[in-house]
């Protein structure tokens, strides 16, 4: 009867270990991930997310607009808390997302760059679209890069999946937005007060 109980203990704490093990491995990626935006390894960040089986065609942002972020995501900083396994594939991992608030720099972005669209288009020598969209990338790093530019802190519930090339975060609004400092959910509020705007 004590083989038993001895064979069966030695079982449960080998499949926790291997638990444990796999929870850390998932921390990691999501770890990691982060590193790499702030690092402005975009490239790198992608390697540790699930791909868009979608997805089609090569990413055609230019070197440039990864420029335009890059400031952005070099001041993100991040706190793992909790990491728990919800399956034998899935870890869910809690983490505290600080970054610069876009909210206010979105705002600022949109009002430049409608006056200088509308300038442009009735100029005498308007720019090429190669140099409109330079202009475009300008007004928006002025408007990020401000030192008086708040943060915003968002606590964000990380799902990490198993695949076949190991554990890859599984990206969703809530976590592009938190790393983005609320510049999807600004840029969407912008759109929708534009369309009303215009359906008025």
């Amino acid at each position: 009867m004590k083989k038993i109980v001895a064979i069966i203990l030695s079982l449960v704490m080998v499949l926790s270990l291997a638990g444990c093990g796999e929870v850390k491995k998932a921390e990691e990626v999501v770890t990691n991930m982060f590193e790499a935006f702030k690092a402005g390894d975009f490239d790198k960040a992608e390697a540790y997310l699930v791909q868009d089986e979608d997805a089609d065609g090569e990413d055609e942002e230019s070197d440039e607009s990864d420029e335009m972020f890059n400031h952005v995501f070099t001041k993100l900083e991040y706190t793992i808390g909790s990491c728990e396994k919800i399956s034998g594939e899935e870890v869910q991992v809690t983490a505290s997302v600080t970054a610069p608030d876009m909210k206010v720099a979105v705002g600022e972005f949109f009002t430049k760059a409608l006056e200088f669209a509308f300038a442009n288009a009735f100029s005498e020598n308007p720019l090429s679209e190669e140099d409109t969209t330079a202009e475009m990338e300008r007004i928006f790093v002025e408007a990020t890069e401000k030192d008086d530019l708040g943060t915003v802190t968002n606590e964000v519930a990380i799902t990490v999946v198993k695949t076949e090339e190991g554990w890859k975060v599984k990206s969703d609004d809530a976590l592009v937005d938190a790393i983005s400092g609320g510049m999807m959910t600004a840029f969407q509020e912008m759109e929708q007060s534009l369309s009303e705007d215009a359906a008025e």
